[in-house]
C-alpha cells in the first residue's frame, strides 16, 4: 500500500496532477477553439458531401481547413502550456524534495567537522524525515559519549595527579 505522505506517494500524486492538468488544459483549449468556428463548419456541411465522393484534399481559405487549423493550433498551444506546467510542477516537487536532502548533507559535513551539537529541523514525514530524525537521534548520541569521553579524561587526569 503506498503511504501518500512519503515520497513515493508525492511523486505519484504530482505526475498524476501534471497529466491530469495536461489533459484538461489541452481539452479546454481545444473546446475553446473549435467552439467559433464549428458553426461555420457545419453551414458548409452541403459542400461537404459533395467532396465526399473525390479524395480532394481540403482546399486552403475553405471553413474545414479554418477549422482544422484552430484545432492544431489549439493542440498545439494546450501541448506547449501543458509542458511548461509541468516543468513547474517538476520543479516544486524536485525543490521539496532535494532541499531537506541539502540541509541533512550541509549538518553532516558540519558534524563532521566537530560541531557535535548540530541538528535538522524536521519538516515532514516521509522517508526523509525519517532520516532527520535519525540523524539527530545520531548527533545526540554522538554529543553524550563525547561529553562521557571528556569527563573520563578529565577523571582519569585528577586521579593520576592525586597521590593515594
Amino acid at each position: 500500500m503506498i503511504k501518500w505522505q512519503s515520497i513515493t506517494g508525492k511523486l505519484i500524486l504530482a505526475f498524476t496532477a501534471i497529466a491530469a492538468a495536461s489533459v484538461a488544459l489541452t481539452a479546454f483549449l481545444v473546446n475553446r477553439a473549435t467552439a467559433a468556428e464549428f458553426g461555420t463548419y457545419l453551414g458548409h456541411v452541403g459542400t461537404m458531401g459533395q467532396m465526399m465522393g473525390s479524395m480532394t484534399p481540403i482546399a486552403p481559405g475553405t471553413p474545414e481547413a479554418s477549422f482544422l487549423g484552430q484545432v492544431r493550433s489549439a493542440y498545439w498551444l494546450g501541448g506547449g502550456l501543458g509542458v511548461a506546467l509541468g516543468l513547474v510542477l517538476a520543479f516544486v516537487a524536485a525543490r521539496q524534495i532535494a532541499h531537506p536532502l541539502a540541509r541533512l548533507s550541509a549538518a553532516a559535513h558540519r558534524m563532521a567537522a566537530g560541531h557535535l551539537e548540530e541538528r535538522v529541523s524536521i519538516s515532514s514525514h516521509d522517508e526523509v524525515g525519517d532520516l532527520a530524525m535519525a540523524f539527530n537521534t545520531m548527533a545526540s548520541s554522538l554529543e553524550r559519549q563525547d561529553k562521557a569521553r571528556r569527563q573520563l579524561m578529565v577523571d582519569i587526569s585528577h586521579e593520576l595527579r592525586t597521590p593515594l
